[in-house]
């Protein structure tokens, strides 16, 4: 977790930037902002005794992601924080919000609210809702079967490794980073595995 190659944006990124990506598409620009709150840490695995380690990365990183729909999103990924009670990620637009649920989960309800509700209500979600942890793996399995691109693509995968490293790079170089890559939105998975089995899609 604190070497290079490892940090909170690097273990968390993946799931927030990938879900941010399908939510309002491919990453135009990043600012980013990034510390270290301890220099040293210390560790223990069960069973060991208690060690101390170095701490070689940027353990908060926190940024503006500018999108190519025009979307604009703070983002704040922290191993400095013991815990907090913000949302994961809510979406604000202009006929209500949007709130999704934890995409390192991969489960969770998905609420809205709009003008004139007196909370958020809950969406109800079709398909792979619960304990989707393998999709990645068996829609590549279905890709390979019958010749597509696997959703999660090389594109993809190669536009949020991009980003991830672009708050670091913005933050060291001082300006905004234009991202090089870019990625297209996948389709939808249809609603049930049967769906899905039987179309090969």
């Amino acid at each position: 977790y604190y070497q290079p190659g490892a940090g909170p944006m690097m273990d968390m990124g993946p799931y927030y930037l990938t879900a941010l990506l399908h939510l309002m598409g491919p990453i135009e620009s990043i600012a980013g902002a990034t510390s270290r709150g301890f220099t040293q840490r210390s560790v223990q695995r069960p069973g060991q005794q208690e060690r101390t380690i170095d701490v070689d990365v940027s353990t908060h990183v926190a940024g503006v992601v500018n999108f190519h729909s025009g979307a604009v999103a703070s983002i704040m990924m922290s191993f400095d924080v013991w815990r907090a009670q913000l949302p994961h990620i809510e979406i604000y637009g202009t006929q209500g919000t949007l709130s999704v649920p934890d995409p390192d989960r991969s489960a969770g309800p998905v609420k809205i609210f709009t003008p004139g509700d007196a909370a958020f209500v809950d969406i109800p979600v079709d398909g792979f809702a619960q304990d989707s942890r393998g999709i990645g793996v068996a829609d590549l399995a279905y890709a390979i079967l019958n010749g597509r691109q696997p959703r999660a693509g090389i594109d993809q995968m190669y536009h949020v490794l991009d980003a991830m490293n672009a708050f670091e790079d913005s933050c060291r170089e001082g300006l905004v980073y234009r991202l090089r890559s870019t990625a297209q939105v996948p389709p939808l998975l249809p609603q049930n595995a049967h769906e899905w089995a039987q179309n090969g899609d």
